[in-house]
């Protein structure tokens, strides 16, 4: 490799096996290292591809969450995008709903608040 890019291009393989085994020939040893090494090296790009491409769904996840979470809670878009499978039950109080759904997202929230009824006997202190 020089610089990110294959000298060899689509020989990559060949030159790979032949280096090996010219040195099992001379050098068993370092033959038995090279091939370890180069595993080694495939191991660490391959978790490095992972974690990139995990980042990447992540990313795709947040833009999705971002457009549809609210609509899926309050049950206006698809299960199938979400994956949401219980939205916030119709016969709650349709503001209660709004203002948990805009939570749920980061929105601003109404306070709704009723104030207790009071009674006759006095609090106790």
């Amino acid at each position: 490799m020089s610089r990110g890019t294959s000298r060899w291009k689509g020989l990559t393989v060949w030159v790979l096996v032949a280096a090996v085994v010219v040195l099992l020939i001379f050098n068993p040893f370092a033959a038995i290292f090279l091939a370890v090494s180069y595993g080694m090296s495939a191991k660490i790009a391959g978790e490095e591809d992972a974690a990139i491409y995990g980042r990447y769904l992540d990313a795709l996840d947040a833009q999705v969450e971002k457009e549809y979470l609210k609509k899926a809670i309050l049950g206006q878009c698809p299960k199938e995008i979400t994956q949401l499978s219980h939205p916030l039950p119709e016969s709650m109080n349709s503001d209660v709903r709004e203002n948990m759904a805009s939570a749920a997202v980061g929105g601003p929230v109404k306070i709704i608040a009723k104030p207790r009824e009071s009674s006759s006997v006095p609090p106790k202190i």
